[in-house]
């Protein structure tokens, strides 16, 4: 298929057409699907940038909330980063 532009209005349609159906649905991804998928401990703490072993003690000492899935534990990003603000430790990742 050959494409010919003959404007700069045709150049605009086109890039709003393509924006429109393929980059705007991309951008308006829910959020929470992210936020939702539970993190390892390792992942946690990577996130956090803390040690693994920090992360156990928080999850044993009841500061972090925490997830079982069969015999495997996880962590809820938004719940990593509330938690982060009781403590008063910030992330070094956003």
């Amino acid at each position: 298929m050959e494409l010919i532009l003959t404007n700069t209005q045709d150049l605009r349609t086109l890039i709003s057409g393509i924006f429109d159906e393929k980059i705007y649905p991309l951008l308006n991804k829910p959020k929470e699907q992210e936020d939702d998928k539970l993190l390892t401990p390792k992942e946690a703490a990577d996130y956090l940038g803390i040690s693994i072993s920090t992360i156990h003690n928080r999850k044993r000492d009841g500061k972090l909330s925490f997830y079982r899935n069969g015999g495997k534990i996880g962590f809820k990003k938004a719940e990593l980063m509330a938690s982060c603000s009781k403590v008063q430790l910030p992330p070094l990742y956003s």
